[in-house]
């Protein structure tokens, strides 16, 4: 899945080219997006337009687009494919969605609790409240480089997610973050250990 085409979400497209049969792809937004999208096709990949009300399965899960919606006319972090998937644990992928965006998602779908979400744009400030509070997330992975010149995640996103619960598992701390089991009983490990 490409949510969108920003470099540090496509830059290891190179890698599956070839591997993968089947690509759910967002809105491009230009020459050099399709380029990649021709790429993947090159490799003997479908490629799919992802957007609201597409579903399927993988393994024991349940994925539902949620976002974009089809045919909208939006592009980059605003356009990030949104998937929920729903079983063993009911998880949340954000991709970079900013507030505005995160809103229009909410007003387009029923949102309700799940046991993980992936924190959108690695943790920056452009996040709703109202939307982590609807979500109400076990665990929230925050995928984010360390000592990025970005400042991420943001004392603000770090708040929101205090204010709702939410244990924060965050890769610039803790490197690599698994997470299994069911609702229940979520478990997390991670490569490193964080001190409290």
């Amino acid at each position: 899945m490409l949510t969108h085409y920003d470099r540090d979400h496509v830059g290891g497209l190179d890698a599956v080219v070839g591997i993968v049969d089947r690509a759910l792809v967002g809105p491009t937004d230009g020459a050099a997006d399709e380029h990649l999208l021709d790429d993947l096709r090159g490799g003997g990949a479908q490629v799919v337009d992802a957007h609201r009300g597409m579903a399927d399965t993988l393994g024991d899960y349940r994925w539902d687009v949620l976002w974009p919606r089809d045919g909208a006319r939006i592009s980059g972090n605003e356009a990030s494919v949104t998937v929920l998937f729903s079983g063993p644990l009911r998880m949340m992928f954000l991709g970079d969605l900013g507030e505005r965006a995160q809103a229009a998602v909410a007003a387009a779908n029923t949102i309700g609790p799940v046991d993980v979400v992936k924190v959108a744009h690695h943790g920056s400030a452009d996040q709703s409240e109202r939307f982590y509070l609807a979500l109400h997330a076990v665990v929230g992975v925050i995928s984010v480089g360390l000592d990025n010149g970005y400042g991420h995640p943001t004392d603000r996103l770090l708040g929101i997610l205090g204010r709702t619960a939410t244990r924060v598992a965050r890769t610039d701390l803790a490197g690599l973050v698994v997470i299994s089991g069911r609702s229940a009983a979520i478990s997390v490990w991670t490569e490193k250990t964080v001190p409290p």
